[in-house]
């Protein structure tokens, strides 16, 4: 399944300052009094997976030699064998409201796809809690003149939503327990790259 990257490049062709939504300063902002005094932040894996770049350049194609991602490895339903969540970052699929992240599963092919979710800020918020075996997770939306907000995913037994906006609004005042993963400050232009070797 190739993927709706190139219909977020299109969809923000007008984007012009891409990197500066991806970027973190390790302190995810206070937004309607949402507490993360409890997260544990951790910067992305920094070893090249042939794995991974294989999945990488499946979905993203042509575009792939301007592309570099972030991942981490997280257990996220338990089963010992740790998912990939890896945030994509190019001026052809980001935009005002931030860049792709994708979750992958170890199969005996190789990475498989298990969700997309579009328009997302790193660090991406992995909590103590689940949905259909799978941890919940938060992300983090700004863009133009809109508020900062957080939203939570939900695993619906197959994916996450493709969205943030699909998920529901953090609750104000929530205490979030959990860990903050590639959180990184990406400005700097580092990150694994998928330009040829």
């Amino acid at each position: 399944m190739r993927i709706s990257l190139f219909f977020i490049g299109s969809l923000i062709a007008l984007q012009t300052n891409w990197l500066a939504i991806a970027s973190s300063s390790k302190v995810l902002p206070a937004v309607r009094g949402i507490n993360f005094q409890n997260i544990e932040y951790i910067n992305s894996e920094s070893k090249r997976n042939p794995e991974i770049d294989q999945a990488m350049r499946a979905l993203v194609g042509e575009v792939s030699k301007s592309v570099r991602y972030y991942y981490n490895r997280v257990d996220l339903n338990g089963d010992r064998n740790p998912e990939i969540i890896a945030y994509v970052v190019s001026k052809h699929v980001c935009g005002k409201g931030g860049c792709p992240t994708m979750i992958f599963q170890k199969t005996a092919p190789g990475y498989k796809l298990i969700s997309q979710i579009l328009v997302t800020n790193q660090p991406i918020i992995v909590t103590d809690q689940k949905t259909n075996g799978w941890q919940n997770m938060i992300f983090l939306t700004s863009s133009g003149g809109t508020k900062a907000n957080y939203w939570l995913v939900k695993f619906d037994g197959k994916r996450y939503p493709e969205s943030p906006y699909l998920g529901q609004e953090v609750a104000a005042n929530l205490t979030v327990k959990g860990k903050a993963y590639i959180a990184d400050d990406i400005t700097n232009y580092s990150g694994i790259s998928l330009d040829p070797d």
